[in-house]
């Protein structure tokens, strides 16, 4: 996956931001980062994130043409969600992967998905551990 230095460094800041957008109005959240200096690269990846790989989604932006965070940012929330939505199943993990598989090509970047998929199963029993421990918190 070509990602830059700087889009590494600002995985974790625009996945935060991303999940945040969730809870307002996108367009609220959007022209609010907007305005602080610095965040020019997290606001696009943000709005590209809502892009679909095969270019069915509202920008009809397709492929490469979505930032590389735009298309790492919804493979992760997906992941995040179904997670959350699974935990009570037999193979949380497995089903979580099969279903972002299923997406492949259409609403998520198949390299994306491929780099994903071999590191949640690289660190399997960590990333179940971190989900029963967030679980346990709620």
């Amino acid at each position: 996956l070509d990602i830059t230095a700087v889009e590494r460094e600002l995985l974790p800041v625009a996945s935060v931001l991303h999940a945040l957008a969730f809870l307002v109005p996108e367009h609220d959240a959007v022209k609010f980062l907007e305005g602080i200096p610095g965040l020019e690269l997290v606001v696009a990846s943000i709005r590209d994130a809502r892009a679909r790989f095969n270019g069915t989604g509202p920008q009809g932006k397709r492929g490469k043409e979505i930032s590389v965070l735009g298309r790492v940012l919804p493979v992760v929330s997906q992941f995040d969600r179904l997670m959350a939505s699974l935990q009570h199943e037999a193979e949380p993990i497995t089903q979580a992967l099969g279903a972002l598989d299923s997406e492949r090509g259409a609403w998520f970047d198949p390299e994306v998905v491929e780099v994903f998929e071999q590191m949640v199963r690289s660190c399997q029993d960590a990333v179940a551990q971190l989900y029963r421990k967030e679980e346990a918190q709620r």
